[in-house]
C-alpha cells in the first residue's frame, strides 16, 4: 500500500524559538517585535515553505532587523532560525517501524526550506526512517513551482487512490 506524508508530520516548530534566538544574541529587542513581526512574517512564511531562496530570505531578514550591521554573517541568522524545529521522537520511531516491514510504500513531500532540512538531518535523516531517495521530494529542490503540487506531479501512478493517515500527537509537558 502507498502512503503519502508530509514532512512537517514529523516535526515541531514554534516561531517563538526563533524570536527569543534573536533576543538572546541580540539582534532585535522585546519591544521591536510588535513592529517586526509585521514585517517578517510573510518573508518567513515564504522561506518556511521553500518557496525564496537562502540568501534572499538572509538579505531580507538582514535588511529588516539588522540595519546597522551589527551582526553581519548568515551564520547568526541560520542558527536563530533553526531554534524554531525539531523532530518528533516518537512519531519518526512510529514511521520508522511502520515502514521496516517493507508492506508499504511511503512517499514523503515537503515545501520545508534549505535551512531547516539540512538541521533536521536531510536525506540521512529520511533514509534512516526507510524512506527510498526516489520517494522523497523536497520542493526546494525540485524544478518548477516550489510547492505540494510540483511534489505530487513528481510521483509514479498519481492515479492510485490516496489515504490520509494520522501519526499518534506527542503530549508536550
Amino acid at each position: 500500500m502507498r502512503f503519502i506524508l508530509s514532512l512537517g508530520n514529523l516535526v515541531h516548530t514554534d516561531d517563538r524559538k526563533t524570536f527569543s534566538a534573536l533576543l538572546k544574541i541580540g539582534a532585535i529587542k522585546q519591544e521591536d517585535i510588535p513592529v517586526l513581526l509585521p514585517a517578517v512574517a510573510p518573508i518567513i512564511e515564504a522561506y518556511k515553505k521553500g518557496s525564496i531562496q537562502s540568501d534572499f530570505f538572509y538579505a531580507c531578514m538582514k535588511t529588516i532587523i539588522d540595519p546597522e550591521d551589527l551582526i553581519s554573517t548568515p551564520a547568526w541568522l541560520k542558527t536563530c532560525w533553526n531554534a524554531m524545529v525539531e523532530i518528533d521522537g516518537p512519531r519518526a520511531e512510529n514511521l520508522r517501524e511502520f515502514l521496516r516491514s517493507g508492506e508499504h510504500s511511503l512517499y514523503l513531500i515537503s515545501n520545508t526550506n534549505p535551512w531547516h532540512f539540512e538541521k533536521l538531518g536531510g536525506r540521512n535523516f529520511l533514509h534512516s526512517l526507510g524512506i527510498l531517495d526516489d520517494h522523497i521530494f523536497i520542493a526546494h529542490e525540485l524544478p518548477g513551482p516550489r510547492s505540494y503540487g510540483s511534489g505530487l506531479t513528481h510521483m509514479p501512478n498519481r492515479s492510485t487512490p490516496r489515504r490520509n493517515f494520522n501519526l499518534p500527537q506527542q503530549t508536550r509537558s
